[in-house]
């Protein structure tokens, strides 16, 4: 798990944030189960997947995270603090 908010893939997620870094990497971050699984549905598969074990409760939220783990994608756990870095929500949905 995940505990600082300087881990190098913490800090490249939230380096995102800045169009300009977006444009260059040619990624963006999303926020939540619903998106998450849109995205997946059309044809995106993410580069990396943070999430917080705690609020992986919903059944939806873990089948997303099964399949997305069966495809190969890194997803890693973080503390709360870790994901309240990355987020730009005021209550992340985990």
């Amino acid at each position: 798990m995940i505990t600082s908010p300087a881990n190098e893939k913490v800090k490249y997620a939230r380096s995102l944030r800045r169009r300009r870094q977006r444009r260059r990497e040619g990624r963006f971050v999303i926020e939540g189960v619903r998106l998450l699984e849109e995205a997946v549905r059309a044809g995106c598969i993410p580069a990396l997947l943070f999430f917080q074990p705690e609020r992986i409760e919903a059944p939806r939220a873990q089948a997303l995270l099964a399949r997305l783990r069966a495809a190969g994608v890194p997803c890693l756990a973080v503390s709360e603090p870790v994901l309240r870095s990355l987020s730009e929500t005021v209550t992340p949905q985990g």
